[in-house]
């Protein structure tokens, strides 16, 4: 899944510091010049600049128009500066006593705390008198500052003492210091206030408990945040990693790191919109600001997508492709196994049964149960725990540092044990199931061992400097071994136990993968960010090498060796590729420090663990589905209702004029699919799920169906005005509503009599791509694509109340659940509009969602 963004916003300075306005359609950019750049949050351009200081280091904004930052003037003296956004100048500065490293507004901007760090004081600054009024010693060296949202209390991180020193703001007094694991840097406090997040120079956070003062959590992160931001409603923390070109995303409930997107660049603060939708990071090495969504991804779901429809767990998208005539089925769950600490290397079983995770810190072997997601039992083989294999005969062999247990893996039971000569670092067995090789460091080496009985078969057989990877031939000729201390892939003869040839593979080789198919092999290059392809008898480098992505660790091949998946640690990220060409297909986040993967049998599920090494923490596995399911349906599938009672899925094809229904669990047909006029489009079952509604644009008429029987309704069909495309049913199921794009009018038709309501139809709109009901049936709201807006209609006089302006055309419409929001897919600007349903306007900026998006639905 591909995170989408826009370009970046170039300056003509490095950027030090960033302020969202509290409307949030700008974006003040200060840097080391001491100019601020004005950037429109819409157009993502620079639409002003103006001299502020003459270097600035932070910033923030406050709702009446009043922009504050600091920095050194023209003296080099170090002050606090007001300015106007709207004349942008200086009004007003405030001479402070130090540098400043942290900067907070307080009692609704009544007051600002400043952290001097270089004399262990906070500054409390009045921004009505423009004066500092009080200098609380904390200490240290403090840095970072929260508010609690009740205003009462003010966070201080110390960069010299494990402590968090709180301010009493009625009194600017000190209160009890919090004592902590280790040093931090940046804090933030949820919109509860129960929990604060903090980061430090290290990799980690920590997350304290503000009643109890408890460290409740330390998350494992893959790299030095240089920043933390938590979103307006609290549920994510947003870590920049500059020399990964990547931000990290941290769910505040499940106290988790749950995904890393890959913004590009060097990273260094950000900022997020209160939607959630949309970030900007600062990025000094290349003076530009990059923007960034934050939680949409695209799906492939094929080339003309337009129907969709949701499960009410939200578990499940189905979404129809008018052009490849097929339903796609999108697994929405975020799955992440939480398995013990050091969660760092997998195997799957044969039967594709349970997935063996190694937690190298806990000393354990997690047994995942594949079908449930859920640890089903913890190993912990005497002779240690590492990297784990398996043989197609249904033994897992678990390398240690100084032993290899087997185990059984079905009934999960040790088999035997045998001592190695050196430190344990990989496992793989030869294809036919009787030889065991395994990788030693200290002395780099390969020992041959009995699959069956663990007797040694050969001595070992050294390989090169830091050997780290192997796999066996599909013929089980060779054993290919790369080596990061000497740059090398060394080719062991298994017959003659000796080192026929070793090939040059720069770039820190790691990984190796032998497909089945005995042809190639391919070895990961950290360094190089790529992967080399090796010919398995010429023993010659093939073509190019597949450029990847940074610090590629673990791969896995399928079993046709069509696609390579390829960790990267730098991105963290499981990047799939097309094993002939080399081409990316699609980029999975996985988040974490991950650096292995492996396939069911049916590569249909991979397996990344996430390790986290700290003392404290949890990792887990993630459990990526690595390509969307998708069945055939009628020619040119355009809509779709899901129907939860009957767990069908009901689908129109206009291309067939069929309307069909599917079982979703076993994605067959039900029944034989029904002849529905010329070109149904739009279908709407009523609350109950007793009748299915077909609209067909061809006769312009709406027909009924009974989805017990799944036969048309004794009743003729309803004829209504020009094209009917669109369909929506009341509340108390009295009604259905009917949109038509030609001619812009709404059919009512009364479900009881079958026929259509009085004074329908009503013109309303110049051409209406569709409609929907709120939840207590009193209102309509009709896509007017002519003129791009949203109609608010009375239900019970079918006419216009309000119009709400859009950007761009609307197609299709979608209420949450509790009607309070409307979502509009715009397919000319690829984007989605939302408005609040209460006040009747939009909300924000359209979200960018790809190009021409149709079909939206919602879950929630």
């Amino acid at each position: 899944m591909a995170i989408v963004g826009a370009p970046p916003v170039s300056l003509g300075q490095s950027p030090s510091c960033l302020a969202l306005a509290p409307d949030e359609r700008h974006l003040y950019v200060g840097g080391s010049e001491g100019l601020v750049f004005v950037v429109n949050t819409t157009s993502h351009q620079v639409v002003s600049t103006f001299p502020a200081l003459s270097a600035l280091h932070l910033a923030a904004s406050r709702g009446d128009g009043r922009l504050y930052l600091t920095g050194a003037d023209d003296q080099g003296e170090q002050v606090l500066a007001e300015v106007d956004v709207v004349t942008r100048t200086v009004t007003r500065a405030v001479a402070l006593d130090g540098w400043p490293l942290g900067l907070v507004l307080a009692l609704q901007g009544q007051r600002i705390y400043l952290t001097l760090f270089d004399n262990g004081t906070v500054a409390v600054v009045d921004t009505g008198l423009a004066k500092v009024i009080r200098t609380v010693t904390v200490g240290g060296m403090p840095a970072g500052l929260a508010v609690s949202p009740d205003g009462k209390s003010v966070y201080v991180s110390d960069m010299e003492s494990a402590v968090l020193q709180v301010i009493d703001t009625a009194t600017d007094t000190m209160r009890a210091p919090v004592p902590l694991d280790f040093t931090v840097e940046n804090v933030a406090v949820t919109p509860d206030g129960r929990s604060l997040f903090a980061t430090s120079g290290q990799e980690g956070v920590l997350v304290v408990d503000t009643v109890s003062h408890d460290t409740v959590a330390t998350l494992g992160t893959p790299g030095v945040a240089s920043g933390l931001t938590m979103s307006a409603d609290g549920a994510r923390v947003y870590l920049p990693f500059g020399p990964r070109g990547s931000v990290g995303v941290v769910d505040t409930a499940r106290r988790a790191m749950i995904r890393t997107l890959g913004v590009g660049g060097s990273p260094f603060q950000v900022a997020v919109l209160g939607n959630g939708h949309r970030g900007y990071a600062l990025d000094p090495d290349a003076s530009a600001v990059l923007p960034f969504l934050t939680r949409t991804q695209a799906v492939p779901v094929g080339p003309s997508p337009e129907g969709v429809a949701v499960t009410p767990d939200g578990a499940c998208v189905y979404v129809a492709d008018s052009e490849g005539d097929t339903v796609s089925v999108v697994d929405t769950r975020d799955r992440r196994v939480p398995t013990g600490r050091g969660a760092d290397e997998v195997a799957v079983a044969p039967d594709g049964r349970v997935a063996f995770v190694s937690n190298s810190v806990a000393g354990t072997l997690s047994c995942v149960d594949t079908a449930t997601d859920q640890v089903i039992e913890e190993l912990s083989p005497d002779e240690g725990v590492g990297p784990p294999a398996v043989s197609s005969q249904g033994r897992l062999y678990v390398v240690g540092t100084q032993a290899v247990t087997m185990i059984d893996t079905v009934t999960r039971k040790v088999m035997g044990t045998a001592a190695l000569g050196g430190f344990g670092t990989q496992g793989a067995v030869s294809p036919d199931g009787t030889r065991l090789y395994v990788l030693t460091s200290e002395p780099s080496a390969v020992t041959t061992l009995d699959a069956h009985s663990l007797e040694e078969v050969h001595p070992p057989v050294p390989v090169g400097q830091d050997a780290v990877g192997l796999a066996v031939a599909a013929d089980g000729r060779r054993v290919f071994v790369s080596s990061t201390g000497d740059d090398t892939v060394a080719v062991l003869d298994t017959s003659t136990f000796e080192v026929e040839t070793t090939l040059p593979v720069d770039g820190t080789p790691s990984g190796v993968v032998a497909p089945r198919d005995g042809r190639l092999v391919y070895v990961t290059r950290r360094e190089a960010e790529a992967v080399t392809v090796i010919d398995a008898n010429a023993l010659t480098t093939v073509g190019e090498a597949f450029p990847v992505g940074p610090v590629p660790f673990g791969a896995a091949l399928d079993e046709k060796a069509e696609r390579l998946y390829v960790v990267c640690h730098g991105s963290g990220t499981l990047v799939t590729l097309d094993a002939r060409t080399g081409a990316v297909v699609e980029r999975f986040p996985v988040g974490g420090d991950a650096t292995a993967v492996a396939l069911t049998p049916d590569g249909r599920y991979a397996y990344v663990p996430s390790p986290s090494h700290l003392a404290n923490v949890d990792g887990g596995v993630s459990v990526v589905d690595t390509h969307t399911t998708r069945f055939p349906v009628g020619d040119q599938p355009t809509a779709l209702a899901f129907s939860p009672a009957l767990g069908r899925l009901y689908v129109a094809a206009s291309g067939a004029g069929t309307v069909s229904a599917v079982d979703v669990t076993t994605r067959t047909p039900v029944g034989e699919p029904l002849a529905i006029g010329d070109r149904p489009r739009a279908l709407a079952l009523t609350p109950d799920e007793s009748r299915l509604y077909v609209a067909d644009a061809a006769s312009g008429t709406v027909r009924a169906v009974d989805t017990v029987g799944f036969t048309p309704a004794d009743r003729p069909p309803v004829q209504v005005s020009g094209t009917p495309t669109a369909l929506a049913v009341a509340p108390d199921g009295s009604r259905v509503y009917v949109a038509d794009s030609s001619d812009g009018t709404l059919s009512v038709i009364d479900t009881a009599t079958g026929t259509a309501a009085a004074g329908s139809p009503a013109a309303v709109a110049t051409s209406a791509s569709d409609v929907c009901v709120s939840p207590d049936g009193g209102r309509l709201y009709v896509a007017d694509a002519g003129a791009d807006e949203i109609l608010v209609v009375g239900a019970a006089t079918v006419s216009v109340s309000t119009r709400i302006a859009l950007p761009a055309t609307p197609r299709q419409l979608a209420l949450t659940r509790d009607g309070r929001r409307l979502l509009v897919t715009l397919p000319g600007a690829g984007a989605l509009a939302q408005a609040d349903t209460a006040g009747l306007d939009l909300i924000g900026d359209p979200v960018p969602v790809g190009s021409v998006p149709h079909g939206v639905s919602t879950c929630s």
